[in-house]
This record gives structure tokens, sequence and C-alpha cells, in this order.
């Protein structure tokens, strides 16, 4: 037992003693797992991050062959949104989000054969701006003086 201590207690970057007692080890172990989670959590960051660029990036440039999986990334953005209020505020602020989802909504206007694909990704837009709407950060932006978005949610217009 005295043999891996000092392993055990290098791997995880607490100092090794010559004791091997059940309280050393569960120390051990319970800072390895703690260094894991936040390991994990730092990769989830890291995916939505990634998750938000790629729809960002889709919502940017949207034809045929991408609206599908940009509806598909706005239905996972909307649930990582009712988690995250950090990427809501990252989405909204610094990705100009909302000009980007109803941008995707004036373009849907001006297809001339709408498809079912061109309705999904409407619904999944117009959850998204629900979302943010019921969002202290959202609703804030939208009312705030310095854009048109109330305007443009009251009267429809463009």
């Amino acid at each position: 037992m005295n043999v891996v201590m000092p392993h055990l207690a290098a791997i995880s970057g607490l100092q090794p003693s010559r004791s091997c007692s059940l309280s050393n080890l569960i120390d051990i172990n319970n800072h390895l797992n703690n260094k894991s989670k936040v390991k994990s959590n730092w990769s989830l960051l890291a995916k939505r991050a990634l998750n938000i660029e790629k729809c960002v990036n889709l919502l940017k440039n949207p034809n045929e062959d991408t609206l599908l999986p940009l509806a598909k990334r706005l239905c996972q953005l909307r649930h990582q949104f009712l988690e995250s209020n950090q990427l809501l505020d990252e989405f909204i602020n610094e990705q100009n989000g909302i000009d980007l989802l109803f941008d995707i909504l004036r373009k849907s206007e001006s297809v001339a054969q709408p498809s079912f694909v061109w309705a999904y990704l409407q619904l999944e837009v117009i959850s998204c701006l629900r979302i943010i709407m019921e969002s202290p950060v959202g609703i804030e932006r939208i009312i705030s003086p310095n854009n048109e978005y109330a305007d443009k949610l009251a009267t429809g217009k463009r």
C-alpha cells in the first residue's frame, strides 16, 4: 500500500505521505474527481462555444443544404440557453444573435417555394426569440432604445 500511495499522490498533486490510511485514499480520490469535474465543465463550455460559432456561421449564410442542420443547431442552442445565461448573453451581445434570427425570418419570407424545412427553421427561430424575450438580458436588449426590435415585433415590419 505504501508503494501505491506516492504514485497516487503524485498523480493527484497532493503530497505523498508515509502512512497509508483510508482517509488519505479518500482525499486523493476526491481530489482526482474534482479535477475531472473541472475538466468536464471546461469541455462542456468549449462545446457550447463551438456550437454558438457553428450556429452563427450557419445563420449568416443559410442555403438549402444547411437549413436542416441550422434548425437542429438552433434547437440545441435553445436548450442550452435555458441552462446558461452566460451563453445566452454571449449570443445576444457578442454575436448579435437577435439580428441574425430576424434576418433568417426575413429571408424565409422571400423564398419562392417554401418547404417543410423552411417552416421548421422558422419555428426554431421563433422558439429562440421566445427564450430570449423571457430572459432578463434578452428583454432588456429588445426594449432598449438603441435598436428597433420592439417596433419590429409590434408592427411586424422589417
